[in-house]
């Protein structure tokens, strides 16, 4: 008898959810959340419903969401800033928390506890409605026994043991007929919570998931101008339940899904069964057992036109994650990338690995796990339990939200070494780190790793050429590992196996890191190197800031080391890698609305100048190119928002100023910035602005309101009248009207 999913169960909720949406979104059009990027939840219980809909690219996936659970009732929202101060000035956001309580709210009239919001506090108190103001730890104390029907409430609580304990109170406390409004953000929540996971872990999706809701990974774009509109219309394949029957249907072939619908459905699944916990009995095995049934070794890319096989590897990474090391076999995929290693590399036992706790971040070992084979990592007893963790793997990018994959869309572990010996395993392999965070208690401890193999490792200082040349850059393992004293670089080992002269490199990419310190004026000696890793695929972009700084391509692996090509006489091949460590540079203080984009490229043109004498560094900046597009934004008036969103136009004023000033004005100003008091720095775009025409214009002794002016970026009459009795200045060659 053929497998059959029963998707009736699936088909139709237990109730429609028209009339509880429309009480929750009575008199509300428009919710914001100033300054905030929401995520998304996963929508999958029988009595759960989508309320507001946000926007991830091109799909839609639930933003607020509500469920009946026996005798209570739940709203979960994907944000605090939505019930932020700010956001409850407006009059849709207080109007939706109104709705909320009184819709979970079991008795008209009945208390409502407020824990640690005083500004929602305020806002139900001002309505009428009897509020309790509570901390986290008397919420605990008066679940018992509670003199309140509803709570509203910050996720946050429920995390660690004793949230896990409140959780179980609250659970009862909705059976018996209380209301809980609750709100957290998947993405934050797993920055702030390193090496957790939303379904393992997140206190709130403990609870809520009882209830058919669970907080998700992802960011959410807006869909109205100010925030999200609150449009009911079209939300029936954002609920996992209808999404799942849907993709049964047409992957038997009885009802064929359009392909955008195909692709919304998958996008609904994927990011729900990336969020539920693990063991949650009724939804998970339904989408196990389609998975098993319909996506037997798809192979890579992937693509939205396969969800079956996204949500396959949805599933396998949660296996891999729970599964124990010596029971995690190499991944089908694992030898596309990151690599195989050669049958015969020898496993290397008991290798001695200094690592200086001082310095924060990865600590390289020269070492490489194979896929599914473990290894064994120790250090000295007292320092277990202090923070550091072993990593396999630099390729941290995860690729779940986006359209294709080109490979397994996570690919590297990361495990605290809670005890003095941990076993780890990779279904991936990877290269094997030793991660130290930051205030742990300086010198250098030694770490034994066993069950590795040696993979090529060039320190710059500390490697001699020869031993580099004669035997380290031939070790087996797929990835290298290159470091200097203030970058390092992981590329491919196929592009290291002819690299002669490593100590030269190496000291151009430390002259990078230099010259980045020397524009922004702080200290050469980095709290920690920066990184570049190259990627077969990366989350965002041709590449992209952060630690590590990601790119992908065997062209641009390859770029990494060729020493020619990076001292040219061209900055545009090296511009990428320029603007990125730009971006790891830039502070808020001088990079306003429009500049995200543009403050990093004085990076890209001052290193451009500085190592490859190329002041121009990119085809988008010659002299041309900016002379037409200035005339062209002139004589459409000079619209600021045309300057916002054209990174070459704006940053042709800052040009400007480097060809009249030179380049010591900006560190002039940017060490200002870096010694100025918390209190005098600028908080508001407009005190942003306001600042750097200050600054810089007593920088040059000269009056540059006239040339922000004529740019049309805004400034203060107040900021301009501070400089009024300076030298008035515009471009000697400023086009003529």
């Amino acid at each position: 008898m053929p497998f059959v999913v029963p998707v009736a169960l699936y088909a139709t909720l237990a109730r429609s959810p028209q009339a509880d949406q429309t009480a929750l979104l009575a008199g509300v059009t428009e919710l914001i959340a100033p300054g905030a990027i929401p995520g998304p939840l996963a929508v999958f219980g029988e009595n759960a419903f989508v309320v507001v809909a946000g926007r991830e690219g091109k799909y839609r996936l639930p933003l607020i969401a509500a469920s009946r659970f026996e005798r209570g009732k739940v709203v979960a929202i994907g944000h605090d800033g939505f019930l932020g101060r700010e956001a409850l000035a407006n009059f849709d956001n207080t109007q939706f928390l109104l709705n909320s309580v009184r819709w979970v709210n079991a008795s008209p009239g009945a208390a409502v506890a407020v824990v640690e919001k005083p500004q929602v506090a305020d806002v139900l108190e001002k309505a009428g409605m009897k509020v309790v103001r509570l901390t986290t730890t008397q919420l605990q104390g008066q679940l018992e026994s509670p003199d309140f029907d509803a709570v509203v409430m910050d996720a946050t609580a429920l995390d660690g043991k004793a949230g896990e304990r409140m959780g179980q109170a609250l659970t009862i406390f909705v059976r018996s007929g209380g209301g809980i409004v609750m709100d957290s953000l998947g993405w934050g929540w797993l920055q702030t919570h390193p090496n957790q996971t939303l379904s393992g872990t997140h206190g709130g999706n403990k609870l809520f998931a009882r209830l058919g809701i669970a907080w998700a990974d992802g960011f959410f774009d807006k869909t109205s101008a100010k925030g999200w509109k609150t449009d009911t219309g079209s939300l029936e394949y954002l609920h996992a339940r209808t999404a799942l029957a849907a993709l049964q249907r047409h992957a038997e072939g009885t009802t064929p899904l359009a392909a955008e619908d195909l692709a919304q459905v998958g996008q609904t699944l994927t990011s729900a069964v990336g969020a539920l916990p693990s063991d949650e009995p009724r939804f998970l095995p339904q989408i196990a057992a389609l998975t098993k049934r319909f996506a037997a070794n798809v192979p890579f890319p992937i693509g939205l036109d396969q969800p079956v096989a996204r949500l396959s590897a949805v599933l396998e990474q949660s296996a891999m994650r729970r599964a124990p090391a010596d029971r995690q076999p190499a991944h089908i995929s694992s030898g596309n990338f990151p690599g195989g290693v050669p049958f015969d590399a020898p496993r290397l036992e008991s290798v001695s690995v200094a690592v200086d706790t001082g310095v924060p971040g990865w600590h390289g070992t020269g070492l490489y796990a194979a896929p599914g084979v473990p290894i064994t990592v120790s250090l000295p007893p007292e320092l277990a339990g202090k923070g550091l963790s072993v990593r396999i793997g630099c390729h941290d990018d995860t690729l779940w939200h986006l359209e294709k994959w080109e490979r397994f869309p996570e690919v590297t572990v990361s495990r605290r070494l809670v005890q003095p010996t941990l076993k780890l395993a990779s279904a991936f392999g990877g290269s094997v780190y030793i991660e130290v965070p930051e205030g742990v208690s300086k010198g250098s401890v030694v770490v034994q790793v066993s069950g590795a193999v040696a993979a090529p490792r060039f320190v710059r200082g500390t490697t001699s050429l020869a031993d580099w040349r004669s035997r380290l850059r031939m070790a087996p393992g797929p990835w290298a590992e290159l470091e200097g004293k203030s970058v390092i670089l992981s590329v491919p080992s196929s592009v290291v196996r002819g690299l002669d002269d490593p100590e030269a490199l190496m000291t151009y990419w430390d002259e990078v890191a230099d010259l980045a310190a020397e524009l922004y004026q702080i200290p050469k000696n980095r709290p920690r190197p920066e990184r570049y890793v190259v990627d077969k695929q990366i989350s965002a972009g041709y590449m992209h800031s952060g630690y590590p700084i990601m790119t992908y391509t065997d062209e641009i692996a390859r770029r990494f080391v060729e020493l020619s090509v990076l001292r040219g006489k061209s900055g545009e091949p090296n511009w990428g890698f320029y603007h990125e460590l730009g971006h790891n540079h830039q502070r808020a203080w001088w990079t306003w609305e429009g500049c995200g984009e543009v403050t990093n490229n004085l990076f890209s043109l001052y290193a451009c100048e500085k190592l490859n004498g190329d002041r121009q560094g990119h085809p988008g900046m010659s002299p041309k190119a900016t002379h037409d597009r200035l005339q062209a934004y002139l004589a459409a008036g000079a619209p600021y928002e045309k300057w916002k969103d054209d990174p070459f136009l704006a940053l042709t004023l800052f040009v400007q100023l480097r060809d009249a000033f030179g380049w010591e004005p900006f560190k002039k100003v940017f060490v200002e910035y870096e010694k100025a008091t918390k209190d005098a720095l600028p908080r508001t775009d407009e005190q942003k602005r306001d600042q750097f025409l200050v600054r810089f214009s007593r920088a040059v002794n000269k009056n540059l309101g006239p040339f922000f002016t004529a740019w049309g970026v805004p400034t203060s009459e107040a900021a301009r009248n501070q400089v009024a009795r300076l030298p008035r200045w515009m471009p000697k060659d400023w086009p003529k009207k």
